[in-house]
């Protein structure tokens, strides 16, 4: 709280008071108030402005309310020494966009006696201290921050946003060119305009709305009593670990699971707080997985070994670990007879058991599946054998379609990956769900063929009449398998198909486009909401999964809300 000096004393130094915050916050306004209680105490003040700043009067400090007072308009900081005589208050509104001697000076008249009051912006458009304010700040007896309304979230704001994509530090504008935004509503809005500006020819727009609507309708097909768990291993299946991590974070996901040790740690590093189940753990990464607090998924007597040894020698205990049982899939997991060493070792060891849990082989089959019923009546009995052990003791055994095909079986927690980025694995279940990533591009250049002229590698396709080709910049490097070649797999253009043909190259591939209107820079969509991720898979001969997670590192990742 900001408390006026009343003591008048010769013996006493004036001083120096900031007035800071974004834009629209009200810093003009307080200012003016300021002055006009200097003025009602008969004392003299004279007010500069900053040539730069014209926007709604030449010589007079004007707030956005429309409140204003006569000003002294200057070019530079040194101007002011010339015209204190006689004042005893010093006013300078706009002290941002002074130059960096305005320090020196406001230091020299405070320490000759004058009350200095300086109202300025504390930060530029991007977030950063701005010119002269941070040190007038750190020199002032006193510092008031204000604080706008934001535009968008009507929370409390202290960012000014830039609304256009002008560069330059300096442009002077108010409500048409800039707004106040929070925290939150600032970084998002400057997170989009980088990826704007970094974004290429070939472009993964990833709607985060739409992930909330997936995590939100799978919540709602799990008893509540259950806890879901998301899975972001190989990138969050391709549309980037650190930006859904967060995200789902924020959305109250508590567990997150990954593939191996490196995946968790770079959440980790990258601010991620909650539970992050490692599935695949190796002994090379226990250093690893004790270090960033990370919870291994143990499935095998020398996983178990070779941790139980290392906290041993750490003098840790109760340290979170996941079992793994193979029921039936044989790909990873203790075998049912391993349950008694198991039994044996738990009592004297330094793991706590979080959880045990198995995995369905054909989850998405149709129901009376001998297999899929045989995996769950062998899972049932290893569950009730180790709810002998511990009762605290956490169970899960379902996947993503799972979740929609053997809701009975959810016991305490369950695993979705897949179907939280829009997929099912079954037509009618993906009616519920919502596509999270559309992957576009651009024509980047158009050939006229005659009858007979080939396209791509190994002359991979003939002509069979004059025909019109377009190449497109997303090719084997970025995702697209070689399988789509020749495959009669279209992408489209102008909402029309234009089937691949040729063989998929590296950077690029090639489309026909004879009875399409288009020209080069015009977009084509690989797949969006209308023409999903696993139909144009499966029509190469492959799954969602696989194409999802193969997007390359080269497509950036556009993240929109």
């Amino acid at each position: 709280m900001f408390l006026e000096n009343t003591v008048n004393s010769s013996e006493q130094f004036g001083s120096i008071e900031v007035i800071c915050g974004s834009m629209f916050s009200g810093k003009t306004e307080e200012l003016i108030h300021r002055i006009k209680r200097a003025h009602i105490a008969n004392q003299k003040v004279i007010v500069f402005k900053p040539f730069v700043d014209s926007r709604y009067d030449d010589s007079m400090i004007v707030s956005h309310d429309e409140n204003q007072l006569k000003a002294t308009v200057i070019r530079s900081s040194e101007e002011i020494i010339k015209c204190t005589e006689g004042f005893d208050v010093i006013a300078i509104d706009e002290a941002q966009f002074f130059d960096k001697g305005i320090v020196t000076i406001c230091n020299k008249l405070a320490n000759q006696g004058f009350r200095i009051i300086i109202a300025g912006l504390d930060m530029d458009y991007k977030g950063n201290p701005f010119g002269p304010m941070p040190n007038l700040m750190a020199i002032a007896e006193y510092v008031t921050k204000v604080h706008a309304v934001c535009s968008r979230s009507g929370g409390e704001a202290q960012y000014t946003f830039r609304k256009n994509e002008d560069d330059d530090l300096i442009v002077i504008g108010e409500k048409k060119k800039y707004e106040a935004l929070s925290r939150y509503a600032f970084h998002n809005a400057m997170k989009k305009r980088i990826n704007k500006k970094k974004q290429g020819l070939t472009t993964l727009n990833i709607y985060l709305d739409r992930l909330s609507h997936n995590l939100n309708f799978l919540r709602s097909k799990i008893s509540p009593k259950s806890e879901l768990i998301a899975v972001v291993k190989a990138n969050a299946y391709g549309h980037g670990a650190i930006e859904i991590a967060k995200y789902l974070e924020d959305l109250g996901v508590s567990k997150l699971a990954v593939a191996s040790a490196y995946e968790g740690k770079i959440l980790r590093e990258n601010g991620i707080k909650c539970k992050i189940i490692v599935f695949y753990p190796h002994p090379y990464d226990i250093s690893e997985i004790i270090k960033f607090s990370l919870e291994p998924a143990i499935f095998s007597k020398r996983m178990w070994i070779d941790l139980t040894s290392e906290l041993k020698k750490l003098k840790l205990n109760d340290f979170p670990v996941h079992l793994k049982f193979n029921t039936g899939l044989n790909r990873i997991g203790f075998e049912p007879k391993e349950i008694g060493w198991i039994k044996e070792k738990i009592a004297n060891s330094s793991l706590k058991i979080e959880s045990v849990y198995s995995h369905l082989s054909s989850s998405e089959e149709k129901r009376k599946n001998n297999f899929t019923d045989s995996q769950i009546k062998t899972f049932e009995k290893i569950k009730n054998l180790f709810l002998n052990i511990d009762t605290s003791i956490k169970f899960h055994l379902l996947n993503s379609s799972g979740i929609f095909n053997y809701p009975e079986c959810n016991y305490d927690w369950v695993r979705t990956g897949i179907s939280l980025y829009g997929y099912s694995n079954n037509i009618e279940w993906d009616k519920n769900l919502l596509p999270i990533a559309e992957l576009t591009t651009k024509i980047i250049q158009i050939h006229k063929l005659k009858k007979n002229q080939v396209v791509g590698y190994n002359n991979g396709w003939i002509a069979k009449q004059k025909t019109t080709v377009a190449t497109i910049p997303i090719g084997h490097a970025d995702g697209v398998g070689r399988y789509f070649g020749n495959s009669n797999v279209p992408v489209w253009i102008k909402n029309k198909r234009a089937e691949i043909i040729g063989n998929i190259c590296m950077d690029m591939f090639m489309v026909d486009i004879t009875n399409i209107n288009c020209s080069e820079g015009d977009e084509v969509v690989i797949f969006n909401k209308n023409n999903p991720a696993n139909t144009f898979a499966e029509l190469g001969g492959s799954i969602s999964y696989e194409l999802l997670s193969s997007i390359g590192n080269r497509i950036i990742r556009n993240y929109l809300q």
